[in-house]
């Protein structure tokens, strides 16, 4: 033979001299040069030998260095850069594997863990979620929320008080006595005056 032969693709000669070629195994791909085989990168693989490129994970799914496969997120994870999985953070939240991204749930509701929610639960009575969904803050005194899943508390109503927070209803007051402007306290009428229904005013 008067010259030598090159190597088919996906293979490589790594040493001068050599009578045949190798195959790269697989997770890793042909040099340029045929000289070598490279581990495919981290956020790709290469599942068959012989390969001349690494195919990129799927959005949601995982490699390192050298991979013949991908590894989906699991619940509570996202992955949009094919690397790391990341939990997800506080008002967010994944239910399935190879989630590109974390879902924010929705208004009324909250994340069950701190990190990693697979799933949200509903606010309960005397507390609410705006938006964020990372939290159910209580409804401040003179304010209730008689519902689970509220986005926002109510002002107690005329006559009606709530004298504490979290409170899921508001309270009448009695005949005699008043609403203040904050609904926080009911306070007896003035000398002269009444009420006998639950009333912001006495006359």
């Amino acid at each position: 033979m008067s010259s030598c032969v090159q190597c088919n693709d996906g293979s490589i000669s790594d040493t001068p001299g050599r009578t045949g070629c190798t195959e790269c195994p697989i997770g890793k791909f042909m040099a340029e040069n045929r000289s070598a085989c490279t581990n495919c990168p981290a956020g790709s693989f290469s599942n068959v030998s012989g390969s001349v490129s690494c195919a990129l994970c799927e959005l949601g799914s995982i490699s390192s260095s050298g991979a013949s496969v991908c590894t989906r997120c699991t619940a509570g994870q996202s992955s949009s850069d094919r690397v790391s999985c990341n939990l997800c953070s506080a008002g967010l939240y994944s239910t399935g594997l190879g989630a590109s991204a974390c879902t924010q749930c929705a208004a009324g509701y909250r994340s069950t863990a701190a990190l990693g929610s697979v799933s949200c639960t509903r606010c309960g009575k005397g507390s609410y979620s705006a938006a964020d969904g990372s939290s159910c803050p209580t409804c401040l005194a003179g304010t209730y929320a008689n519902n689970t899943g509220m986005t926002a508390c109510l002002d107690c109503p005329a006559g009606y008080i709530a004298a504490a927070a979290a409170r899921p209803v508001c309270t009448a007051c009695s005949m005699g006595r008043f609403s203040n402007a904050s609904r926080t306290s009911c306070d007896q009428c003035p000398a002269g005056r009444f009420s006998s229904i639950p009333s912001s005013v006495c006359t």
